[in-house]
């Protein structure tokens, strides 16, 4: 969706964001809808608004309407009984740090009010968007990042984009050595700027490219057997698949695909 937007504000957005995508449901009539989020690598912003209330962790937390959220590692599911609809800005994995300067790792598998960043556009924003259309809603979302990247003059940290550029291009198969090396750094230095930027460590960044992979292969042809997805993506065996799987869903692939 994101390149969909005017040119100018695609070239200031594409950096940091990687899409941007809409949901809207008016025909629920009062009947329980839910809304399964797994690990993708990626952290990114939420704006919701619902006639009843969007809740999270089987139905005790409510989520405020507009928020930021970090990496998702543990499988999420958020639940409504209401009409409602969605907007999800996807950051790309290592720009929390330089969009909004605080650590990443703070934000992994939990969420944070925007209210409660220093952001004066915050509260007129959210003014707005609850009397907008979804379209202007997006407008207006897009239009304070690029209000917030083009006054702090912001850029993203290159040597983050190159790492986990190659490990989402490579579905996690890269080495961490070899990329330590490009970047003439230590296994800790690495781990610790994977920390700060991305919010978990390379391992588990690479582990959760490898999954993605695997969702894809499953999305795009159900009839390939599991052992040929394991091997196809560098798993020693099936089970050990099934394991991985069954961590970052909750589900095996089957009840994943059954679902």
């Amino acid at each position: 969706m994101i390149k969909n937007l005017l040119p100018d504000v695609y070239t200031v957005l594409s950096p940091f964001v990687k899409d941007i995508r809409t949901l809207q449901s008016d025909t629920l009539n009062g009947s329980l809808q839910s809304f399964k989020f797994f690990a993708d690598g990626l952290p990114g912003i939420m704006y919701q608004e619902s006639s009843q209330d969007l809740l999270i962790h089987e139905g005790k937390k409510r989520l405020p309407s507009l928020f930021l959220y970090g990496q998702t590692v543990k499988p999420i599911e958020i639940t409504t009984g209401g009409d409602c609809r969605i907007i999800v800005i996807y950051l790309y994995p290592h720009v929390i740090r330089s969009l909004f300067g605080v650590e990443a790792h703070e934000f992994t598998d939990t969420c944070l009010d925007f209210d409660l960043l220093p952001f004066g556009e915050v509260a007129k924003t959210m003014e707005l968007c609850q009397e907008a259309s979804i379209e202007r809603q997006v407008y207006l979302l897009s239009d304070f990042l690029i209000k917030l990247i083009t006054r702090n003059n912001l850029s993203v940290e290159s040597e983050l984009q190159y790492v986990t550029n190659k490990m989402t291009a490579s579905a996690g198969s890269v080495t961490l050595k070899s990329l330590q090396k490009d970047l003439r750094v230590s296994e800790r230095t690495f781990e610790r700027m994977f920390l700060r930027h991305v919010g978990i460590t390379p391992r588990l960044y690479a582990r959760i490219c490898r999954f993605n992979a695997t969702i894809e292969q499953l999305k795009s042809n159900q009839q390939t057997k599991l052992t040929d997805i394991a091997f196809d993506n560098g798993f020693a065996d099936q089970s050990h698949f099934i394991r991985t799987f069954k961590e970052f869903t909750g589900l095996t692939p089957r009840e994943y695909l059954a679902s």
